[in-house]
Parts: structure tokens; sequence; C-alpha cells
């Protein structure tokens, strides 16, 4: 199956990362959707790209230097609010699957002990994806998460991803579009490792990846390709 991963929602149409923005991805008929996460100041796993909160609302500063009261006051584009990721989880429960990705420092412990409670509450491991760039973080949250299904995201030393992520026990590791090679495709494949590739927004890069092998792409636009 080659997987279509809406990439902070339908962010070429709404405000990325936003209720919205995931509302949209799943009317558009995306089964999977894709998710940042920080810590703020009081502690909520708070859903955003970047460490501040300068690029995407209409306040100054990190997020981790911020109350979620105070974030919650933020414009995070047309009137939207920055969602905790408790909010995200309960819109798109049984309408699709969700990849977390461990953004800020410390998510990785949080967000494990987050998931336990969901799984005991009768969520199945099927219904998560943890991704990351950090080592750090991945490392945290497999220490106390043996078993929900992660992928290790990468810009540079492709084939050092594969012999770490296999340490991790990875599910897959995840390249740049404009990095990813047929011969990497194939080296993750042997070692039983998915290959998903970011961010793939046009048909024509999509027919590549496909023609190349891999397992799904993460698109600002999964409507178009």
């Amino acid at each position: 199956m080659f997987l279509k991963i809406a990439h902070r929602g339908a962010s070429k149409k709404e405000p990325e990362n936003t209720l919205r923005s995931f509302r949209r991805a799943l009317s558009l008929g995306s089964t999977f959707i894709e998710c940042d996460v920080h810590i703020c100041k009081t502690g909520e796993l708070v859903v955003m790209h970047d460490e501040t909160v300068d690029r995407t609302t209409n306040g100054r500063g990190k997020i981790h230097n911020k109350t979620y009261q105070e974030l919650l006051a933020l414009d995070d584009g047309v009137g939207e609010h920055v969602p905790r990721l408790q909010e995200v989880i309960e819109l798109v429960h049984n309408k699709a699957r969700i990849n977390i990705e461990l953004k800020g420092r410390g998510t990785g412990h949080v967000l494990a002990y987050t998931l336990a409670a969901y799984y005991s509450a009768g969520w199945k491991l099927g219904d998560f994806f943890i991704s990351s760039f950090s080592r750090r973080e991945l490392r945290a949250f497999r220490k106390l998460d043996r078993e929900t299904p992660v992928g290790y995201l990468l810009t540079v030393n492709m084939f050092g991803a594969i012999h770490f992520a296999k340490k991790i026990n990875a599910y897959s590791v995840n390249p740049n579009v404009h990095r990813v090679t047929k011969h990497f495709v194939n080296k993750a494949h042997k070692n039983n490792l998915k290959v998903f590739v970011y961010t793939v927004d046009t048909p024509e890069q999509a027919k590549k990846m496909k023609e190349m092998g891999v397992d799904g792409v993460f698109s600002d636009c999964p409507e178009e390709i």
C-alpha cells in the first residue's frame, strides 16, 4: 500500500497544524495525519512546528516560555487557536491514523506516558506512528515504549540512518524527497524498514517516488497526489 500522509494537515489550503487544517485533510479523505509537538511552560503537549510562535501566530516568543493559556490567546491563523495534542487525537479518532513528530526537548518522554494512557483506554498500536529528526527524543521515547511504530527522519548520513533505525527497532526511515535514491530504498527494505518520503507535493514527484518503490509520502496537499 502506498500511504499518503497529510503533512501538518491540509497545510497548503489551511493554517498548518491547526484543527481546521486537520479537519480539511479528513474531509479530503486522508487516512493518515501528521502533526508536530512541543511542550509549553505548563507542561502540555502543543501542536506546532517551530520552537517559537513567531511564524504562524500573531505572537512572539518560544513555546517553552509560554503557558498554555498564553498560547490559547494567540491567533494561529484565520482565528484558529494553538491546539493541544489531545484535541488533535480526539479529532482524528476512528477517522485516520496519526503521525506525531517529536520536535521540542523532552517530548519523547512525555509522549510515551501520554500514549500509555490512550492504550489503557482502548486505543491500538496501529492508531499512532511516532517520528523525529532527534535521536535523543527517539531514544527517550523508545526507553519507555518499545511497541509503538517509530520513524527516523533524516536529511544527511542516509546509510548511517539505517543503522540507527535498526538499533531503536524503528518501523521506517523517512528521507527528504530531494535526497532519496533507489539504492537507499532497496537498502532500507533489505533491513526490513519502510521508507516514507517528505515532502511530496506534485503528481510528478509522487509518481517518481512510487516508481522508486517507497512505501508512502508526506504531502502538504494530499488530494493532489
